[in-house]
């Protein structure tokens, strides 16, 4: 009976012991550490493969300023418009007194004349070689006088062979049969026919020469004479 309550007081010792330790402690949970200011850590924002959109007015490459570069000017043409004056025979022969202290050389051709077409650009750069030297004058013959075929009706024809060659020189429509020009104002029977007129407006030159009606070329007949013609 001793023993035993001697073991119940033992108990009741360790239980209120324990209790009172439980006791003692703060049931309230701790207050999680707050961190001092500027303690903070910002969270760096993640790399994207986009690329950072330009400023205004530059381009995303190279930042340069958009359109700023200037464009390429359009080209201008600095020809003489290829004008064409209808003229009768005399009347063209009355522009060579106009031109004194110059050579003229002017070319008779047509449309329908192979050999015409091909030596014409040279008349046109012969031209250009000599602007202050020389006047060059082409004639058209192609008017062959017929009541339905007005010379007018031969403009759009030359027109296109003389823009074609830019022929920005002095040209004429002839207005007088070309039958009347071969049978009673000229030496020649066929086409191509070059004049060359010396400064003072005297015929010094024909091509083909009509006494040897053979065939010539600008650059080995009719060249060489005009420029030794400015020589003298």
């Amino acid at each position: 009976m001793h023993n035993r309550l001697l073991t119940l007081l033992a108990i009741g010792l360790i239980c209120w012991m324990t209790g009172c330790d439980k006791a003692s402690e703060d049931p309230t949970p701790p207050s999680p550490e707050v961190p001092e200011a500027g303690s903070a850590i910002t969270e760096e924002p993640e790399e994207s493969g986009a690329p950072t959109p330009a400023p205004a007015g530059q381009s995303e490459e190279t930042g340069e300023e958009s359109g700023s570069s200037e464009s390429e000017p359009e080209a201008t043409s600095d020809s003489t418009p290829v004008t064409l004056e209808t003229m009768s025979w005399d009347d063209t022969l009355k522009l060579v007194d106009q031109e004194q202290g110059k050579v003229v050389v002017m070319d008779l051709w047509s449309t329908s004349c192979p050999p015409c077409l091909e030596e014409l650009p040279n008349l046109v750069k012969l031209s250009k070689e000599f602007p202050d030297s020389v006047t060059c004058i082409s004639v058209s013959l192609d008017y062959a006088g017929y009541e339905d075929e007005p010379v007018e009706s031969y403009r759009d024809s030359a027109m296109t062979w003389l823009e074609k060659f830019n022929a920005d020189i002095q040209n004429i429509l002839c207005s007088t049969d070309f039958n009347i020009i071969f049978g009673e104002k000229i030496p020649h029977a066929s086409l191509p026919v070059v004049f060359v007129y010396n400064q003072q407006g005297k015929l010094t030159g024909q091509f083909p020469d009509p006494k040897d009606p053979s065939e010539f070329t600008y650059q080995e007949d009719v060249i060489p004479f005009v420029k030794n013609l400015i020589d003298q």
